[in-house]
């Protein structure tokens, strides 16, 4: 037995609902559910009832027999895409089902008396019916609930049971409507969608609906307006919206086209900026608000999707949904955000990049080189703010206060009249605090201008005192007896030391029988020279002995509690000398250490080197104790074989993790992970931080559990995604940009300019390194095999970059163009025509040059 008595026939334009409300209304039901419930199934009508698919179109089909494939007419076929929308096709047209009444209904009451519906009523854009002029009715005037497509059999509202009325609209009103409609009588496939793109651009997205419906209307006029092509049907259109929304700022009109790239709407929104408001006399103005989706907003103010995420997270808005529309008013809020964040460096810097001090006009205002505001930086003196490429920016109070506070040793040794090495001493004798510390060049030394007056008085105390002459015997010498004694330049010479050092020597009386000679020449006994050098040792020799850099020694022997007879601490003097007893004194301290080794004590830099950690770190285990030193008046220094004591019964936990190829942000996990299975470190806290160092033999007694522990962290989540950022392997079929590069020795600048900069090949960046695919290294070696750059020609030409240049000029070699004009601006040459040239020149052409 037959479900259905009588089968529908689909009338032409008809709606797929408008079948099912009729077979319903003619079998006797009052509503459409019955009719579900009783021949399909329950629930059945709730999902999509309007394609070839549904359940309704399957029972219909089945009961028409021989007539199905008519019935089967009357619904939507569907299409189904990868990474697609579902489509459904109407008049052999595609239209994606986000643009359809799926659920929700429209209701007309002439379509109810006359007992058909159209299909202009399945489409969301369609407001009203263009065969009646009448508004469709989406909701009940009463009840205000939504009318749902099953609904109103009756003619009645399901809810309050009122009868539903429309209200009547004219022509123009309905305008929209009957250009829907005629687009889809004359099956325009391309219309459809390009309005469908227009209406997205505009900021209606029917499948995230977010905007009103007055909004959605306007934004269905303006795509209909850009459609036409029509700059001046455009400008009437902005003018309507200006009219609505007279409060609106025009920018803001104007952004809501400004996704739509046609020359009729760019024509249009210049003239509509330029023009003085022109009312077009509409009464009712709209009490929705203007509204503008993000992207809108992005290209408004010409910012990318980051810049906008970091200036929304200074806003309001922060967390609001991406898919929200924004009003004028927080339009206009964003729009000076994104100002002051434009002019802070693209919110890098704290205040816009005007008002801070770059740094060029630092060492201007200083008076310094780059290296030493590099310096001041590093020993956080100066504080830097990093703009775009990490280009460093000051506060100008804070250089102001930086230049009021400290005085360049430069600028005081200007003041004072002294050496920077008498000024050393002149600081040292009155215990004065150099900035940043001693060990740095002295270039680099600042003093707090607080004690610039007590230096100064200082120094011209000093410059007063007598000069103490040397009352020596005068000795008349013949030439033969001239022999045996020396100039003071000379015993300079030979003690490798200064003339200030060989004078204080005579001084101190250590250097005996020094005599005048003619004209007031001090005289030198060879013996005593000799002598002195048996005993006395410069800071040279002193190094040369203890095995460590010049440089280094006199803070080492400083520490290690030798004083030196003379020297810049002592008598100001240049150089330091050394009793050559307390020398070998010192030196058998490092008697034990491997003869092989190049230094016997090393600086805290190489030591830190040496032990592959950082100094910071190495700081730290000079304040636990961990580690043997010897602390001199400005550094600390290591024996070779105290370091590797340290490293025989002591790991670092980075050193760990290097062995295990863990990030160094995995430091405490494996920490945890380690005292879990009874590996403990010793822990230090230093400046409210842990510091933490595991003994080698702790980790030998559980080496098996230690072992496997190491490879649980390896195999975490998060060590394989930074294993797998950082040992992908390259693209198959792939080639590195350097090769290429070092293959025709091009420089990086010239390869960017000629082939990647305007476009003519694409570069893959993978794990920060630049390779280019099989198709375009072919295209790269094709031109470079032929042709080179004026720069590449001038390495090979006699006269260089100028003769080339010369030559292009003058006819001899002309310029080539193997590819399009528009993807590279580069001089190429013709390599055989170069060659051309260099084998008409002489020989001697290519020696002289």
């Amino acid at each position: 037995m037959n479900k259905l008595i009588f089968v529908p026939t689909p009338l032409t334009e008809e709606s797929p609902h408008s079948l099912i409300k009729r077979t319903a209304q003619r079998h006797g039901f009052s509503t459409t559910g019955k009719l579900n419930g009783l021949c399909i199934g329950p629930q059945t009508f709730r999902s999509i009832s309007l394609t070839q698919d549904s359940d309704f179109a399957k029972l219909f089909v089945a009961e028409a027999g021989i007539n199905g494939p008519r019935v089967l007419e009357g619904f939507y076929a569907t299409i189904h895409r990868p990474a697609q929308v579902r489509r459904a096709v109407i008049n052999d047209i595609e239209i994606p089902v986000t643009y359809l009444r799926v659920r929700s209904g429209a209701y007309c009451d002439d379509c109810f008396k006359q007992g058909w519906e159209r299909q202009i009523q399945d489409f969301k854009l369609a407001e009203f019916c263009p065969y009646h002029l009448k508004k469709y009715l989406t909701y009940c005037p009463e009840c205000r609930m939504p009318i749902e497509w099953w609904h109103a059999l009756d003619g009645k509202c399901r809810h309050c049971c009122a009868i539903l009325k429309c209200q009547p609209c004219t022509l123009d009103m309905c305008r929209l409507e009957r250009m829907l409609l005629e687009m889809l009588r004359a099956r325009n496939q391309l219309g459809f969608d390009r309005l469908f793109a227009l209406t997205r651009q505009l900021g209606y997205k029917p499948e995230k609906p977010t905007i009103p419906d007055a909004t959605r209307r306007m934004i269905f006029i303006g795509a209909f307006s850009i459609m036409t092509d029509d700059s001046r049907a455009i400008l009437e259109h902005l003018f309507k919206l200006k009219d609505i929304y007279p409060d609106v700022e025009k920018r803001w009109i104007v952004a809501r086209f400004i996704l739509v790239a046609t020359d009729a709407m760019r024509e249009a929104s210049r003239i509509f900026l330029e023009s003085k408001n022109q009312s077009l006399h509409i009464s009712d103005h709209s009490h929705e608000p203007f509204l503008l989706t993000l992207r809108q907003l992005r290209a408004s103010l010409n910012l990318s999707n980051g810049q906008m995420i970091k200036i929304r997270k200074n806003t309001p808005f922060a967390f609001k949904k991406v898919n929200t529309c924004f009003t004028a008013d927080e339009a206009t809020v964003l729009a000076k955000k994104a100002n002051e964040f434009l002019l802070a460096d693209d919110g890098r810097l704290p205040i816009p990049k005007h008002d801070l001090w770059s740094s060029a006009k630092v060492r201007h205002e200083l008076s310094i080189s780059p290296a030493t505001l590099k310096s001041y930086v590093h020993f956080n003196l100066l504080q830097p703010y990093l703009g775009y490429k990490r280009s460093s920016f000051f506060f100008p109070s804070d250089i102001k206060h930086f230049s009021m506070l400290y005085e360049p040793v430069q600028n005081l040794s200007k003041k004072t009249g002294l050496s920077t090495r008498k000024l050393r001493a002149l600081l040292n004798s009155l215990d004065i605090k150099i900035i940043p510390n001693f060990e740095v060049k002295c270039r680099l030394w600042l003093i707090e201008k607080t004690e610039v007056d007590r230096i100064i008085t200082a120094s011209k105390m000093k410059s007063k005192k007598p000069y103490l002459r040397l009352v020596l015997p005068r000795i008349e010498l013949s030439k033969s007896s001239r022999t045996d004694y020396r100039t003071i330049h000379e015993t300079a010479k030979e003690l490798q030391t200064c003339k200030d050092n060989a004078v204080a020597i005579i001084r101190k009386n250590i250097i005996k029988g020094v005599c005048l000679g003619k004209k007031g020449i001090l005289l030198i006994p060879i013996t005593e020279i000799q002598n002195f050098k048996n005993k006395f040792m410069t800071t040279a020799l002193a190094a040369k002995a203890i095995k460590i850099h010049p440089t280094r020694a006199p803070d080492l022997l400083f520490g290690l509690g030798v004083h030196a007879v003379t020297g810049p601490m002592v008598d100001d003097t240049r150089y330091f000398i050394y009793r050559a007893v307390d020398i070998l004194r010192v030196a058998k301290l490092a008697k034990a250490e491997n003869p092989s080794e190049h230094l016997n004590y090393y600086s805290i830099t190489s030591a830190a080197t040496r032990l592959h950690i950082t100094t910071e770190t190495l700081s730290k285990l000079m304040a636990t104790g961990l580690i043997t030193y010897i602390q001199g008046k400005v550094g600390a220094y290591f024996m070779p074989s105290w370091l590797d004591n340290f490293k025989l019964r002591f790991v670092m936990p980075s050193e760990l993790l290097k062995l295990a190829t863990l990030p160094t942000s995995m430091t405490l996990e494996m920490i945890d992970a380690l005292r879990a299975i009874g590996i403990k470190p010793i822990s230090f806290k230093l400046d409210d931080q842990y510091f933490h160092v595991y003994e080698q033999a702790v980790i030998a007694d559980s080496y098996d559990a230690f072992k496997k522990t190491l490879i649980d962290l390896g195999k975490s989540k998060k060590n394989k995604s930074y294993v797998k950022h950082i040992n992908t392997t390259p693209p198959d079929g792939c080639t590195p940009v350097k090769n290429l590069i070092k293959s025709y020795n091009i420089s990086m600048n010239e390869f960017s300019n000629l082939f990647i900069h305007f476009g003519f090949i694409n570069v893959i960046m993978h794990n920060q390194e630049r390779y280019l695919s099989e198709n375009d290294r072919r295209k790269c070696t094709f031109i470079l095999d032929n042709y080179c750059t004026r720069t590449m020609a001038g390495k090979i030409t006699p006269g260089g970059y100028c003769k080339i240049t010369f030559l292009l000029r003058s006819g001899v070699l002309e310029k080539e163009q193997p590819t399009p004009a528009n993807f590279t601006q580069t001089t190429l040459i013709s390599r055989c025509k170069l060659k051309k040239y260099l084998d008409s020149l002489p020989a001697s052409a290519f020696t002289n040059c």
